[in-house]
């Protein structure tokens, strides 16, 4: 019964994306980017460039103030996928689908597109089987993965993705970084050279943290969420009731 439960709880949270792009509420604050290094971004609304900190963006999590939806135990670390600035006080953010993700619409004026969606789902998984995403990166790791999530978010899908490079016809929907080291402007592009929609290799179930005025992440839940998932769309409930019947 146990494994059955738990893998019912698997394919729940795999399928949850599918069932709505607003998965839930979290009450979060930003308290800090480390490991990262420093680079200078260009994209839309920073054609002079702007500072910024490239790697592991770290969260807080009021549980207290949470939607009991399964997706408010979340790892307390992503990475950016838009340009806005960080908060360091309380904010409620959408949990939502990728696919639904950046909050201010993203290159083009929409929401990204499947195809990006899963893009970021097989550079995560390449990464992590490679090096191992998460607080365990070091300062090249870090900069050099989030420099890579930001090329697939705001470049065509189908270019060649360069993260020292963008398209001079078209700056407002492109992503260029300087500064960084070649050792991770060399990094992100090889993870980038892996990806290529094929989907050998399973993504995570990545949720987006959006917010209308602040800086959105990609998370992935913990692993006690997975379970919580399950409760929180019925399933456990549905189940034993056929059980008993």
């Amino acid at each position: 019964m146990k494994r059955t439960l738990v893998l019912l709880a698997l394919v729940a949270l795999v399928a949850a994306p599918a069932m709505g792009d607003v998965l839930g509420k979290v009450r979060t604050a930003h308290t800090g980017v480390t490991p990262s290094q420093t680079g200078t971004i260009y994209g839309r609304n920073f054609e002079n460039g702007i500072s910024v900190y490239m790697g592991l963006y770290r969260q807080k999590y009021d549980f207290e103030h949470s939607d009991d939806t399964g997706y408010r135990e979340l790892r307390p670390w992503g990475f950016c996928i838009e340009f806005n600035y960080s908060t360091t006080a309380w904010k409620t953010y959408d949990v939502r689908t990728l696919e639904q993700s950046p909050e201010d619409e993203g290159p083009g004026g929409s929401f990204m597109s499947g195809a990006k969606a899963d893009y970021l789902r097989e550079l995560w998984a390449d990464v992590d089987a490679a090096v191992g995403v998460g607080p365990g990166m070091d300062a090249t790791e870090a900069a050099a993965f989030q420099a890579a999530v930001w090329e697939i978010i705001y470049e065509d899908a189908e270019a060649s993705w360069d993260v020292t490079s963008r398209d001079e016809a078209d700056k407002s929907n492109s992503f260029m970084v300087t500064g960084l080291a070649q050792t991770t402007q060399d990094l992100a592009n090889s993870w980038l050279g892996e990806v290529d929609g094929s989907g050998a290799t399973p993504g995570p179930s990545l949720v987006a943290l959006v917010h209308e005025d602040h800086q959105d992440y990609i998370v992935i839940p913990a692993p006690g969420a997975i379970l919580l998932g399950l409760m929180g769309l019925g399933f456990v409930g549905t189940w034993a009731r056929k059980r008993l019947v």
